[in-house]
Formats: structure tokens, sequence, C-alpha cells
């Protein structure tokens, strides 16, 4: 494991070692070798004495929801099938780009039933 530590001199020719979270242990040395030596020291003290650091896994607050559902057909024998039929649906569609909204689909989509889309003026 490494932890990011600032080495800096202090007043009366020593160094001080810090290390951040989750230690935040402070220790002095007359040069950056001991100071860093000594910090050592005392997380090896502390990690002796039970301490541990594990990694921790969060979900933040504002996660997208919809990510949950990410892969939920993956398994699904139809779902290349019904990709297939949304993917015919809009080429017919492109197909009928002078279209207007209200107008009639394409004679082959009509089948009977009446326009696909239907607005109100």
């Amino acid at each position: 494991m490494n932890i990011p530590v600032l080495i800096e001199p202090v007043e009366n020719n020593g160094f001080r070692a810090t290390g951040g979270l989750p230690f935040e242990i402070t220790a002095k040395g007359a040069t950056r070798d001991e100071a860093l030596g000594r910090l050592l020291a005392e997380i090896e003290k502390r990690m002796a004495a039970g301490a541990i650091v594990v990694p921790l896994d969060i979900t933040p607050a504002g996660e997208n929801p919809w990510v949950q559902g990410v892969g939920m057909f993956r398994d699904d024998p139809q779902f290349d099938e019904w990709q297939d039929a949304i993917s015919q649906y809009r080429r017919t569609w492109q197909d009928c780009a002078p279209c207007l909204p209200g107008e009639l689909a394409p004679a082959e989509n009509q089948g009977g039933a009446g326009p696909l889309l239907s607005f109100s003026s």
C-alpha cells in the first residue's frame, strides 16, 4: 500500500513527515529519512495493534437510477429479435422523411389499422 506523505523542513534544522488520511500522523527527525522512518514506525505500531486499512465501495447519492437496468436483457433470447424489429421500424420511417406530422405512414405500415402517428391540430 502506498500513501502520500508530506516531508517538510521545520525550524531548528529538522524535518516533519506527515501522513494523510487515514493515518493523520506526524513524525519529526533530523533528516528527511529519519522523519519518514519514524512515520513508518508509528504506522506499523498502529497496524500491529490491530488497525487495518480496507477499501470501501460507496454509491454516490445522486447516482443515475437507470444504470441499474444496464444489461438486464443480456440473456434474453428475444432481445436480438426485438432490436431487429426496432431497426426495421426506424428504416421504414427514415424512408418517409418528407412526411409531416399528422400525415399517414407509408402504405406498407398502415395495414388497415389507420395511421401509426396521430396528431390533432
